[in-house]
């Protein structure tokens, strides 16, 4: 295999391509390309995105994970953005959530009076 095939080959199986010949590569390309592997996997998991094969985490990285996907819920929930599940929530974190509604509702009504009865004016009483 010529160098520049070889560098291609190399580069393939440490982005997981189909063109990936793994044979081709020596121990420490394919352990690098295992190490991308799982490093991939484990953003997938994080991320919410992609595939995620939790079977291939460390315990470790697996409560890394729980952790990430219990914020992003919490954002979720704070921000009226992506799926929320309330069910999740702790105590706190749902009387967070409530606060952040009342702020977004306060703030959505000074916009809509500010602009729909004032001019594009605000004047407070």
């Amino acid at each position: 295999m010529a160098l520049a095939d070889h560098q291609k080959n190399v580069a393939d199986c440490k982005n997981d391509m189909t063109s990936c010949d793994h044979s081709q590569l020596t121990q420490s390309e394919a352990r690098d390309s295992s190490v991308a592997r799982h490093q991939r996997n484990l953003v997938d998991c994080q991320d919410g995105f992609g595939d995620c094969d939790r079977s291939q985490l460390t315990q470790a990285e697996l409560e890394t994970v729980d952790l990430a996907l219990r914020e992003r819920n919490v954002s979720n929930c704070k921000d009226g953005a992506g799926a929320c599940d309330r069910s999740k929530l702790t105590g706190s974190q749902a009387i967070e959530v409530l606060a952040s509604e009342h702020q977004h509702d306060v703030w959505n009504w000074s916009t809509y009076w500010r602009c729909s009865t004032c001019g594009g004016e605000f004047t407070a009483e």
